[in-house]
């Protein structure tokens, strides 16, 4: 792997392996398989592919797996599912976070 995030195998690139269109999504164990390559090797490469630019969605409807949108509209339901994971996410720190602010003498129950 390359320190730079243009990760290729082969001269391919992680995106090579994946398909157009949410109907065509693939799971994470079969690019695996196809890259051969494990399972966490290969959330590196679609990563590192996301931050070099790459707009790699995925989804966790049906089977699941990764795609390359056909269009902005089949990119921004992906978008509307991480921006609400962070949302999420975010809210469930907020009572860890005024605990920290607060100092150790909180009450533990709410």
């Amino acid at each position: 792997m390359s320190k730079d995030g243009k990760e290729k195998m082969n001269g391919f690139k992680i995106t090579d392996f994946i398909p157009d269109g949410i109907e065509n999504a693939i799971s994470m164990t079969k690019l695996a398989l196809i890259i051969n390559e494990d399972k966490r090797t290969t959330r590196k490469l679609i990563h590192r592919a996301r931050l070099d630019g790459a707009p790699i969605c995925s989804t966790c409807e049906g089977m699941g797996g990764y795609y390359m949108p056909r269009s902005p509209e089949e990119a921004y339901s992906y978008y509307r599912q991480q921006q609400a994971r962070i949302n999420s996410g975010i809210a469930a720190i907020n009572a860890v976070s005024d605990y920290i602010k607060d100092g150790a003498d909180n009450d533990r129950t709410v």
